[in-house]
């Protein structure tokens, strides 16, 4: 049976107050906080150190929502190739969307 993965995304770090101080965030934050939208606690499944690949030695900061963090907790780990070769999102992407 293939092993189940969650797909993160490596953050910036003018966006740690919305990522809770994170490096990653799993895809459906990383598409919340892209649309410019706010996490909410509610909406956190899992958050802290957890480990890449099924390898305890190598741990990554992440946040995960309500799902990906079911399935994290259920055995899922992060795939290596391509999710954490893909560029940081940067605010000049997004630029004036997260101002109020």
């Amino acid at each position: 049976m293939p092993e189940t993965t969650i797909r993160v995304y490596k953050m910036s770090k003018e966006f740690s107050k919305q990522t809770f101080g994170m490096d990653y965030v799993c895809e459906h934050l990383h598409t919340r906080i892209a649309g410019g939208a706010a996490i909410q606690k509610e909406e956190i499944g899992s958050f802290g150190p957890h480990s890449r690949a099924g390898n305890d030695d190598d741990d990554c900061q992440a946040v995960l929502c309500l799902a990906c963090g079911e399935l994290y907790s259920r055995g899922a780990v992060f795939s290596e190739h391509p999710v954490f070769r893909e560029p940081a999102l940067e605010s000049s992407v997004f630029k004036g969307v997260l101002k109020k």
